[in-house]
């Protein structure tokens, strides 16, 4: 948060006022459904449908490019939380292919965007962005490996970035 803070002119150490910390947030909740709706959405709809005037919007977000990543980020946390909730009491198998269910209505549902994002701020930010949801799938992996019901042949990392590239 301090370097969130400090980037937009807020001296690190210092709260931001609660009307601008709204504002934050209120931007951030509707980036991500105006852009999935329309991944070519202009800085002016997000605005608009967030409440706030563009000047408001580019004082939180200095540019497209940050706020595409900003709704790549959100969809990250969105998804990370529903794997969380799967369990892992099952067999490995029965895990990955929930998962594997559960990850393709979320994905699917984004793809315009996903196409959009790669475009505007490049492939290695978006593999970023997905760090801990290819790190998830890899421990999932590695017991599903330890308890002997996924084969051992390949390391869980790079089970898990298959598994990712082809969800």
């Amino acid at each position: 948060m301090e370097e969130f803070a400090s980037f937009h002119g807020v001296p690190a150490g210092l709260s931001r006022r609660s009307d601008a910390r709204r504002n934050s947030e209120r931007i951030t909740a509707v980036a991500l459904e105006v852009l999935a709706r329309d991944p070519r959405a202009s800085m002016e709809q997000v605005a608009a449908a967030a409440g706030v005037s563009r000047v408001t919007l580019y004082s939180h977000v200095g540019s497209r490019a940050e706020l595409l990543k900003r709704a790549l980020a959100d969809h990250v946390e969105l998804a990370l939380a529903e794997l969380r909730t799967c369990s892992l009491d099952s067999d490995a198998r029965t895990v990955m292919a929930d998962l594997t269910r559960c990850s393709w209505e979320s994905v699917g549902s984004l793809e315009a965007l996903r196409t959009e994002v790669l475009a505007e701020v490049g492939e290695s930010a978006v593999a970023h962005a997905h760090e801990q949801v290819v790190k998830h799938i890899a421990a999932i992996i590695a017991a599903g490996q330890a308890a002997g019901s996924l084969t051992t042949a390949a390391e869980p990392g790079w089970l898990a970035r298959c598994y990712f590239a082809l969800v």
